[in-house]
């Protein structure tokens, strides 16, 4: 018997225009949807930027942690820039909620894109961090 292999899926978005009006989901696989994830930190006189693009996952649990900690350590407000985000996982998310519960005022979260947003709202980490838009201004709740 050959060795079953998963497949990961995701659904990433619904399409509001079938019959009836309901959704119906669209999968793909996860490789489809991600691209290598990236982390970087940029420390600022006033505040430390993080820009995370990509599959930020388990596979960059170090990176992330990492600089999670170097921007705890570097005392001033942190930002989050998640424009570039394509999907994100627990790991992520914890790191995140860890992130905001150590930094020097609230933690910001710039333009994060609706696969983001979803994450926060659902793991209720959204209550704890500012979303803003790329001029620092709040985002509409939806």
């Amino acid at each position: 018997m050959a060795p079953r292999t998963a497949r990961r899926t995701a659904i990433i978005s619904t399409n509001p225009t079938t019959p009836g009006g309901h959704g119906v989901p669209v999968r793909k696989t996860l490789a489809d949807l991600t691209d290598a994830g990236s982390v970087d930190l940029v420390v600022h006189e006033d505040r430390v930027l993080m820009v995370l693009s990509g599959a930020v996952d388990v596979v960059l649990t170090r990176e992330l942690t990492d600089a999670a900690h170097a921007a705890v350590e570097a005392g001033k407000p942190v930002e989050v820039d998640t424009r570039g985000v394509t999907f994100i996982d627990s790991s992520t998310v914890a790191t995140l909620a860890w992130l905001a519960s150590r930094t020097d005022g609230q933690l910001r979260m710039i333009d994060p894109p609706d696969v983001v947003k979803f994450v926060l709202e659902v793991t209720r980490v959204g209550e704890i961090v500012d979303l803003v838009d790329d001029q620092g201004n709040p985002l509409p709740a939806e």
